[in-house]
């Protein structure tokens, strides 16, 4: 049961928002771990309220790395490049998913490094001119330009962590059928990450 105290409100947690109602919002508490504040307008649209969450780190591994369960409402999703390296010299693609799976295609990117650049339609591509074993820090963050359409802008800077000479950027853009709820780095051959780490902030 909720409660009111002299100094605070409590909100027991709930698995979603309740049923719609025309001309009024609601505000609730998810049963994330941790939990996290919601508003749902009345056409049920669910928008999460402040707070930053940040996502255990996911250590190099395989030929992609997946971070998933990624809450509905989340605007802005920065993911977090550490030492992260390949065994080879392809470039590196960010794809993003819903409910459905990653999606492989529709996407609208490009990666430079000041002089050249390169495009990609199967993923964000946000590197350029990678060569084994080249380290990659930085950030990529995707925001939701477009709720009606689940449209969001990819924005990246990512420089070699082991050559103080080289800055990668990138920029995109890819709609979604549905809310997102995970993002992917893989490269576009079939090379192995095998240094560094990842992680993602949303909120």
């Amino acid at each position: 049961m909720s409660k009111i105290t002299n100094t605070q409100l409590h909100l027991v947690e709930a698995a979603s928002a309740g049923s719609s109602t025309a001309a009024e919002g609601q505000i609730w508490v998810k049963s994330d771990a941790p939990s996290s504040l919601y508003y749902t307008d009345d056409a049920g649209t669910d928008f999460r309220m402040g707070g930053i969450t940040v996502t255990s780190e996911l250590a190099a591994s395989g030929t992609t790395m997946t971070i998933g369960s990624i809450p509905p409402g989340v605007k802005k999703v920065d993911i977090l490049f550490a030492g992260l390296s390949t065994s080879a010299g392809a470039e590196w693609l960010v794809r993003i998913g819903d409910s459905g799976g990653i999606e492989t295609s529709g996407y609208f990117s490009c990666s430079g490094d000041g002089d050249s650049a390169d495009t990609s339609s199967v993923g964000y591509i946000i590197t350029y001119g990678v060569g084994a074993p080249e380290l990659r820090d930085g950030i990529v963050s995707l925001y939701l330009e477009d709720v009606s359409n689940n449209t969001w802008i990819s924005n990246g800077i990512l420089n070699q962590g082991n050559a103080a000479n080289l800055l990668n950027y990138s920029a995109g853009r890819k709609s979604l059928s549905g809310v997102l709820t995970q993002v992917q780095v893989l490269n576009e051959s079939t090379d192995t990450f095998d240094a560094g780490a990842i992680a993602l902030q949303y909120s």
